[in-house]
């Protein structure tokens, strides 16, 4: 009856999931195993071959949040940079910046044939032609593209040489400052017959009746923006910062208190020679031709040495916005020099000749990619390898003529460490 009764439950197991006795299930066993069927449980080396995979999994995921921060924050950077450079352009047509009747030289230019004691300004309203800015010696002339920089002028309070922009020239005179004309762009190779370089840094006049250049305190006010506030962390982390204020000695608020870190210039470049003369408000045709203006904002500038923070340096451009930066007497010091502190998301300032027009071409742009590291680079138009660096850039067409097998060379490129952002209209100067 119990034979019977195994049996029966043997045949039933696994419809009733009846209890089999040892003999039943150790032929179900065997038959299992010729079979090849997989057994039921894990392993404890599965287990923790799965945990492996998954930290990694886990790992991977974590990264992603420190990167997705870092993007988020350059995002904010990019938008506040940008709503910095409207508000300095708000600042320049308010303050009368574009009013050429209160330009100055950020120094007394070679051949300045204004009066000795007076400031040395930027027009002159007298005389037909070029000579009706003040500087009437041909070798030097007015200039052909101009930064107004009332901020750099006044810390370094007129400085020799201080008329020139950019400040420190790494290509041709890497010892001091930057004042020679490049040979492809002086006549004959090149249309200018001047042999100073074509931009200069103009300060400002704080009126047109005025007989000394904007002070370092006037040009900070103006020329630094108040959008960085400066504000007391408390030490218990649940509570709010607090707003500084400037007082006064009876402990009013004045205003609110700024770091200063946002500070700007601005570039004016004449597109014709008939509106280079139009800056003289003796002209027939002033405040009627447009000019390509810049702002330039700049995120803690170092304004202790314009020989370190302002460097030029020789470029090529190639079709697609790529761009090397390179020393044609083969230094890689040269090179490593120029591009220190310089990051992607910066930007610089091309500068050269316009061989459809043989005017003075000066633009912007924003540096996408930077090679690391200085290596011996190819130079199409030396047909020779030089140390130089690689960079791709964002921002308007170069007048491509004069290009040979699409890389446009005799370019130099000003490399400002800070400028964080760009903002170019065309407008017209203002009349008084």
């Amino acid at each position: 009856m119990n034979n019977m009764r195994c049996k029966l439950r043997g045949a039933n197991c696994k419809l009733y999931g009846a209890y089999c006795p040892s003999s039943v299930r150790a032929s179900k066993l065997a038959s299992r195993r010729a079979s090849g069927a997989s057994r039921s449980a894990i392993s404890l080396i599965e287990i923790l071959i799965s945990m492996f995979v998954l930290l990694f999994g886990l790992m991977g995921v974590a990264s992603i949040f420190p990167v997705g921060s870092y993007m988020m924050s350059e995002g904010e950077k990019f938008d506040s940079s940008s709503l910095l450079a409207q508000n300095a352009f708000e600042e320049l047509e308010v303050r009368g910046v574009l009013r050429p009747e209160l330009w100055l030289y950020g120094a007394n230019p070679p051949g300045d044939e204004i009066t000795t004691g007076t400031p040395p300004r930027f027009i002159q309203h007298q005389g037909p032609g070029l000579d009706r800015f003040n500087v009437t010696d041909p070798a030097v002339r007015p200039g052909r593209a101009f930064v107004i920089d009332p901020l750099g002028t006044a810390v370094h309070g007129l400085a020799a040489d201080g008329d020139v922009f950019p400040f420190g020239d790494l290509t041709l005179n890497p010892a001091g400052p930057n004042v020679s004309m490049p040979t492809a762009w002086r006549a004959p190779n090149g249309p200018f017959p001047e042999e100073r370089f074509p931009v200069r840094r103009l300060t400002l006049l704080p009126t047109a009746s005025a007989t000394t250049a904007m002070g370092t305190g006037v040009a900070e006010s103006i020329f630094r923006l108040r959008d960085d506030l400066a504000v007391e962390y408390p030490e218990q982390a649940d509570r709010p910062a607090v707003q500084l204020w400037a007082k006064d000695d009876g402990e009013n608020l004045l205003a609110r208190q700024y770091t200063g870190n946002y500070s700007w210039l601005a570039t004016v470049v004449p597109n014709t020679p008939h509106s280079l003369m139009g800056l003289q408000p003796a002209d027939s045709g002033s405040h009627a031709y447009s000019y390509d203006v810049s702002v330039v904002v700049f995120r803690k500038r170092g304004l202790a040495s314009l020989a370190d923070s302002e460097r030029l340096i020789e470029a090529e451009l190639m079709v697609g916005g790529d761009l090397v930066l390179f020393d044609r007497n083969g230094e890689p010091l040269v090179v490593d020099a120029a591009v220190d502190q310089l990051r992607p998301g910066h930007w610089i300032c091309l500068m050269g000749v316009d061989r459809g027009t043989n005017q003075f071409a000066l633009k912007w742009y924003r540096l996408s990619s930077l090679d690391d590291k200085t290596s011996t680079t190819d130079i199409p138009s030396l047909g020779a390898e030089r140390p130089g660096r690689m960079a791709t850039l964002i921002g308007p067409d170069w007048p491509a003529a004069g290009s040979v097998n699409g890389v446009i060379k005799d370019l130099r490129a000003a490399i400002l460490p800070g400028a964080i952002s760009v903002v170019t209209r065309t407008m017209k100067m203002e009349g008084n």
